[in-house]
């Protein structure tokens, strides 16, 4: 490929030669073949030298699976397996825009001489959460005049995780250290008498009564027979379904109520998950895109996060399907947390959440409201604040007549902003769970 200077030389080595014959002035022409000729003659030097082919690349990261605002380590190797020098090789490695570049360089020029390797490293700070891949890697070689020059494209992608930002749950586990939580929320686990571990009180034997549970001091005391009762903890099964239609992504992408919504699924899960409570996870939007089914081990907080670094925002809303595929899978009792924004989805949640009643699911509604996420704090002129307030109270008209007819269907739906939507699922959270719904 000829660069711009060779280009360049080639225009000016025709012009002196014209110029030579038509002025008749040999020095003007051999000035003109001069120039000219030291292009072609580079041409066949260069080719036999530019052995892209012959160069491996690698490249390697310190993790394929981080958080939002983690740093990521690249490292990339070039070696030239061929017998010629490359005097000039650029260097281009590619990375996806969410991502900033914040020490070393993905872009460089160096020389590789044959046998020998090349290593440079950059870090990398994801911004969003997703799927992502690092690569490819160009490479550019040009000859030494920088007449020509050759490309390849090596295509060695590596592929990386970002979940959901950690900082929240790293919050939440802080104030858990300090206990602030038991006091902000009150009791955390849900408990009945029967046979457990932890003493509840002693009451009067009763026939059918299991004789170990008899306390004698008790029974000597009050001269007739008296009972132990324990107190036994209960679990919870939470499935979440989260709405991944185009409308929850609507706005500044960062702060899109679907972004809120994915950071509140994950603090759910994580608190749910500590309290030994089984969580599962449910992603739809026009269809059912990711199902995890409710557990209660430690690594399944990462499945969920796998889950949901995957989410992507496509198709309308059809929560019919999606508590359709729960039904199917689980018929035991279950906890509903349902987060939605409740756009484009007529009478269809309607027959969703009738649905879910009849095979005795208990359902809770988050609903994002999209004009508090997607204005947010930008500043806006007066028009746009006028016209940004009219959309708004249509907006709210709207979905106003949708939440009446959920609520007459004894379902809690509540309209959360980018402030509340995480400590209201908390709150939620904890309040079903002293009252004991969704017990297994």
């Amino acid at each position: 490929m000829l660069t711009r200077r060779g280009l360049s030389v080639i225009l000016m080595g025709v012009f002196f030669l014209t110029s030579g014959f038509s002025l008749i002035s040999y020095l003007l022409s051999i000035l003109g073949i001069f120039l000219l000729s030291s292009v072609v003659v580079s041409f066949p030097l260069f080719k036999s030298s530019a052995t892209l082919g012959k160069i491996t690349v690698t490249r390697k990261i310190n993790k394929k699976k981080v958080f939002a605002y983690d740093y990521v380590y690249v490292k990339v190797t070039l070696i030239n397996k061929g017998y010629q020098t490359i005097d000039y090789l650029e260097i281009y490695d590619a990375y996806p825009e969410t991502f900033d570049l914040v020490l070393g360089t993905n872009h460089l020029i160096t020389r590789l001489d044959p046998g020998k390797k090349f290593v440079f490293s950059y870090v990398l700070l994801p911004k969003l959460r997703g799927e992502y891949k690092l690569g490819p890697c160009k490479l550019i070689v040009q000859d030494k005049l920088k007449f020509f020059s050759m490309v390849r494209t090596v295509t060695t992608v590596t592929n990386i995780v970002v979940y959901p930002p950690y900082e929240d749950i790293k919050r939440m586990e802080i104030m858990a250290k300090k206990r602030i939580l038991g006091k902000l929320f009150g009791v955390h686990r849900t408990r009945e008498r029967g046979i457990g571990t932890e003493f509840a009180s002693i009451r009067q034997y009763n026939v059918g009564d299991e004789y170990r549970r008899i306390d004698w001091k008790a029974s000597a005391r009050m001269g007739k027979l008296m009972i132990r009762e324990f107190e036994t903890e209960r679990n919870m099964k939470i499935i979440i379904l989260l709405d991944a239609s185009y409308s929850m992504a609507a706005g500044p992408i960062e702060t899109s109520k679907l972004e809120f919504a994915i950071r509140a699924v994950s603090i759910l899960a994580k608190f749910a998950l500590e309290r030994k409570d089984e969580v599962g996870l449910c992603v739809f939007s026009s269809d059912v895109h990711e199902f995890v089914e409710p557990k209660s081990s430690e690594r399944h907080f990462y499945r969920i996060l796998d889950a949901l670094a995957r989410v992507k925002a496509k198709g309308g809303t059809n929560l019919l399907k999606a508590i359709d595929l729960i039904a199917k899978k689980f018929r035991k009792k279950a906890y509903l947390v349902v987060i939605s924004d409740l756009e484009e989805v007529g009478s269809r949640v309607l027959d969703a959440i009738k649905f879910a009643k009849a095979r005795g699911y208990e359902i809770l509604v988050i609903s994002p409201f999209g004009p508090w996420f997607e204005i947010g704090e930008r500043a806006l002129s007066p028009v746009d604040k006028a016209l940004a307030e009219a959309i708004s109270i249509e907006l709210w008209e709207e979905r106003r007549e949708v939440i009446r007819n959920i609520k007459r269907l004894d379902v809690d739906v509540l309209t959360v902003g980018p402030d509340d939507i995480i400590p209201t699922l908390i709150s939620e959270y904890i309040k079903a769970k002293k009252r004991g719904i969704g017990q297994f």
